[in-house]
């Protein structure tokens, strides 16, 4: 395979990946926005969601590579993607976590001032929301994925598009 090739398909399989995160993240910050809107509170900032997106794409593109996320490929389907979205859900969380620290870093002189600092803005509703709502999105994309490997990407991604085209889950 060329290098043109290999490159060609990095991108479309990041492309692919990463519209699905983009279509999640928007669909849960849609929900928010309306939740928000039950108290006044009208807020939706595009950009987050969609640099989210970007990121976690990339991230699980490449955690895709790895041995971390293949521990229980051989067992069922069923533990594997949950097995999956929790490794997943647990790197999102500790790169955000990190990213706290991050912009906490200026507030505090100790690691345990930035660590203390970035609890004192935790909101636990607000953290265990995230978290099932990552987990969520992680295990239906683990599990289009498994769909996907099993069948075929491309065909699986023909039956999304085009209503016409065969199933992949029926053969002929």
């Amino acid at each position: 395979m060329s290098l043109v090739t290999k490159v060609k398909h990095e991108a479309t399989l990041v492309a692919l990946v990463t519209a699905y995160f983009a279509i999640t993240f928007l669909f849960v910050g849609v929900v928010k926005m309306l939740f928000l809107a039950e108290f006044g509170v009208s807020v939706f900032d595009i950009a987050k969601p969609l640099l989210g997106a970007l990121v976690v794409g990339k991230v699980v593109v490449l955690l895709d590579n790895t041995s971390l996320g293949d521990r229980f490929s051989r067992h069922s389907l069923w533990l594997d993607v949950l097995y999956k979205a929790a490794v997943y859900s647990s790197v999102v969380i500790l790169v955000v976590f990190f990213e706290e620290l991050w912009h906490h870093r200026e507030e505090a002189e100790s690691l345990r001032g930035i660590v203390k600092a970035s609890f004192a803005d935790a909101n636990l509703s607000r953290f265990l929301g995230t978290s099932f709502s990552l987990y969520a999105i992680f295990v239906g994309y683990a599990l289009l994925k498994a769909v996907a490997d099993h069948f075929g990407g491309k065909r699986l991604l023909e039956f999304l598009v085009d209503r016409n085209a065969r199933s992949p889950l029926i053969e002929k």
